[in-house]
């Protein structure tokens, strides 16, 4: 955020914080909690980081003390020897006080106007310490958070006004344990007073012919495309090489839809690795229509590698995909990551690859949920597949057996949808 005048602050959590300055003497989780890339802090965050101010040499009074401390834990630690007790009480304690200052002091006549941080860091005893004049909470993303975690920012920032902004028609906070479901913890506070929000109903995102099915199943037809949107794709809706990729088109204009029919075969993980969870599945003929499909957009429509994204609900697809892309270098580029992940997100082309599948001698016509829920999976879940339909700004591919995904209701209604508007194909046929 670059507004003038506006000095912003963002709270880390101890394990992001403590991957570049370690605390000596700590007993460090058995797994990780997050990847090594999640853990760091990347530069263009760096000056607002609350860990990295503190050490500022140029506006901090303390970061000459601290970086005392910290080669000396370095020199201690080469040595193989351990820290005195007392000292690392004392250089935490040093942490306290550089915190409190950062927060509460002014540099040059400005005071931090603004904190941002976690939830649950929000109730930590130093954010509670050293944040006593909170005017406003703002709850983003409201609508992934457990209420319980919702409750923690407004009740430890003690603020005068609270504002939750969210989604609850996308991403929903996870509970794996059946129990706490039917008990009503998956049902976030955004959602529980949803029907006293304000909607923004204009989105800025998604082509008209892309926001039109997300706007009718999931928002009542109420979603508008703003008019800038519109302007923003004319040039595009004119090109001859994008006729040639869209199957629905005219002499002048094109519906930048395709779903496209593969009978695939679904292979799971054994057990859990780098690659996916246990159960994890993947698909190979839709990863190889994935690849195909990149491919034409790069190499034939022009389109660069970072406006082209490729979502899938399992990570066994995503890293089956991303593979087979890193093998040639005019595709390497593109970006392929979970549903889940995308969350917040946009592109201009996403190719969603649906994964599952099955024989159809095997497809229950009439299934009930349990049967839904063990052969297709993520994929019934309504909330991911609104996050992956709404990514796309100019173009959005979607991969899937038609035969299976018909006989859940919503799959139905969008491949309906797709097919009244000529967006319809058959593996062979395209692109």
């Amino acid at each position: 955020m670059r507004i003038k005048g506006l000095k912003i602050l963002r709270v880390y959590g101890n394990a992001i914080e403590q991957e570049e300055f370690p605390i000596p003497n700590q007993v460090k989780p058995t797994r990780p909690i997050a990847s090594q890339k999640e853990l760091k802090v990347t530069e263009n965050l760096r000056s607002i980081a609350l860990h990295h101010v503190i050490r500022d040499e140029e506006t901090s009074p303390y970061a000459r003390q601290l970086r005392d401390y910290e080669e000396l834990f370095a020199s201690k630690k080469k040595k193989k020897k351990k820290v005195e007790e007392t000292t690392v009480e004392e250089y935490l304690k040093l942490i306290k006080t550089a915190e409190k200052w950062a927060i509460r002091s002014s540099y040059k006549g400005e005071y931090v106007q603004i904190v941002l941080c976690t939830c649950s860091t929000a109730g930590s005893k130093r954010m509670k310490d050293a944040c006593n004049n909170v005017i406003q909470c703002i709850v983003d993303e409201c609508g992934m958070c457990l209420e319980p975690e919702t409750i923690i920012p407004i009740v430890c920032s003690k603020a005068q006004q609270v504002v939750l902004i969210g989604d609850h028609m996308q991403l929903q906070p996870i509970v794996k344990n059946r129990v706490a479901i039917s008990l009503g913890l998956k049902t976030s506070m955004f959602e529980r007073f949803s029907d006293h929000a304000f909607m923004l109903n204009e989105q800025y995102r998604m082509h008209p012919d892309i926001c039109e099915f997300p706007s009718q199943h999931f928002y009542r037809g109420k979603l508008v495309t703003s008019a800038s949107v519109i302007e923003r794709d004319r040039s595009t809706r004119h090109s001859r090489i994008f006729l040639n990729f869209w199957p629905s088109n005219k002499e002048t204009d094109f519906v930048p839809l395709v779903f496209c029919h593969v009978v695939g075969e679904e292979e799971e993980l054994v057990v859990t690795t780098k690659e996916g969870n246990q159960r994890s599945k993947s698909n190979m003929k839709e990863k190889d229509k994935v690849v195909q499909v990149v491919d034409k957009l790069v190499n034939t429509c022009g389109v660069n590698m970072n406006q082209i994204l490729v979502l899938s609900p399992y990570r066994a697809q995503c890293h089956v995909i991303r593979e087979d892309l890193g093998t040639n270098q005019t595709l390497s580029d593109v970006p392929v990551i979970s549903i889940v992940k995308s969350q917040g997100s946009e592109c201009d082309f996403v190719i969603i690859s649906l994964v599952r599948s099955l024989p159809n001698s095997l497809i229950d016509h009439e299934p009930d949920g349990g049967w839904l829920r063990e052969n297709l999976g993520f994929v019934t879940d309504e909330h991911q597949i609104n996050v992956a339909l709404t990514r796309a700004k100019r173009g959005l591919c979607i991969i899937g057996n038609k035969n299976l995904l018909e006989v859940c209701e919503m799959w139905s209604y969008l491949i309906e949808h797709y097919e009244t508007k000529s967006c319809f194909v058959d593996s062979s046929d395209w692109p």
